[in-house]
């Protein structure tokens, strides 16, 4: 399928005058798909402002779905508003992109279609005026960051003359601006990263670190929403999965755990649990599959071996009375696949889901 695209459509264009390799593009992740939109504007616009879900990424700050448009910054409110066609949606994980791609079930002239529009697809959003225009319009200025882009893939590194500069707002402006708007499991992903410091080039952010920018939410509503994020967000979660869970319990109306438990093993070692319910005696682990199939790189060990060792840690575990759950991806997608796993391993779930949604 990559040798036909190649030869049918060897270049896709990303904006007028902008193309890249279109086999490249296409087996590339999401994530670096959408950084590629991002530079193919940057090439095309006069210093664009990159805010919100864009900047977020620009800043390599994790997110649990990769955003489906470049998000800029105006400071004209009559040119806020999203532009860019809207087609079929084709799968955003890349390992299910890449089996459709081998499977041809999708035809070469939607591929590139869909590519096309998501490079195009932009929102252009005002700047956020929680008090007087004039005052709002200075405080952005004044503390905006400029910033390079780096994109993570060389084949679209040329799009940008060397040394040119784009505009992302800074970390703590973007997630405050960025997460009340998001559904719960969003935003918690988002601030679990940056509260434990899992942004590449930043320290871990606390909540005074955004006191700065409360202004700039607007509506009460959105303050309040923030108060709640920001009180449930944890650093201590150390992937975007574990956040996920977390966000999935607490809708679903499972007591909250403890993150990152140390447990000392009968056989001396200790063993470190993603979450622990000491009321009841419960261990869960959430099981990316990057922990088996990138082990060599993660651990030196291969899959076969880091299945043994989690067998041997969770019969340690069991010595010690307590009961370990686990769960995956799929389970995340699908709650009532989590909901029927935690209560069989006892784990109450109130009458209610969680207040915070």
């Amino acid at each position: 399928m990559g040798d036909y695209l190649r030869c049918r459509f060897p270049q896709l264009r990303l904006r007028r005058g902008v193309y890249v390799d279109t086999a490249a593009f296409i087996s590339a992740y999401p994530s670096q798909q959408h950084l590629l939109a991002a530079a193919a504007t940057a090439a095309v616009k006069r210093r664009p402002v990159f805010c919100r879900e864009t900047s977020l990424a620009v800043h390599g700050v994790p997110m649990l779905q990769v955003p489906n448009a470049v998000h800029l910054r105006t400071f004209r409110a009559s040119r806020a508003g999203a532009s860019g066609a809207s087609l079929p949606q084709l799968p955003t994980q890349h390992r299910e992109l890449q089996h459709l791609l081998k499977q041809a079930r999708f035809s070469s002239e939607l591929i590139r279609r869909r590519f096309q529009a998501l490079a195009e697809r932009r929102v252009v959003a005002p700047i956020p005026t929680g008090y007087h225009r004039a005052q709002a319009t200075a405080a952005y200025r004044n503390r905006e960051l400029q910033l390079p882009l780096s994109p993570p893939a060389q084949f679209f590194r040329d799009l940008l003359p060397p040394g040119q500069l784009t505009q992302a707002e800074s970390l703590t402006f973007s997630v405050i601006d960025t997460v009340a708007r998001m559904e719960l499991a969003d935003a918690v992903v988002v601030l679990d990263a940056v509260l434990g410091g899992r942004v590449p080039g930043h320290r871990a952010l606390a909540a005074q670190d955004f006191a700065p920018w409360l202004d700039f939410l607007g509506p009460q509503r959105m303050k309040d929403r923030w108060d709640q994020l920001i009180a449930f967000a944890d650093g201590a979660a150390e992937s975007v999965g574990e956040s996920w869970s977390r966000a999935v319990m607490h809708t679903l109306g499972f007591p909250a755990p403890i993150l990152q438990a140390n447990f000392q093993l009968p056989r001396g070692d200790t063993a470190r649990t993603d979450f622990y319910w000491p009321d009841f005696g419960l261990v869960g682990e959430f099981d990316g599959r990057m922990k088996y199939s990138r082990s060599r790189v993660l651990s030196g060990l291969d899959p076969g071996e880091v299945v043994f060792q989690e067998k041997l840690r969770e019969e340690a575990l069991s010595e010690l009375g307590l009961r370990v759950v686990r769960w995956v991806w799929d389970d995340l997608k699908s709650p009532q696949q989590l909901a029927n796993r935690l209560l069989r391993a006892g784990l109450p779930q109130t009458d209610r889901t969680g207040s915070l949604r």
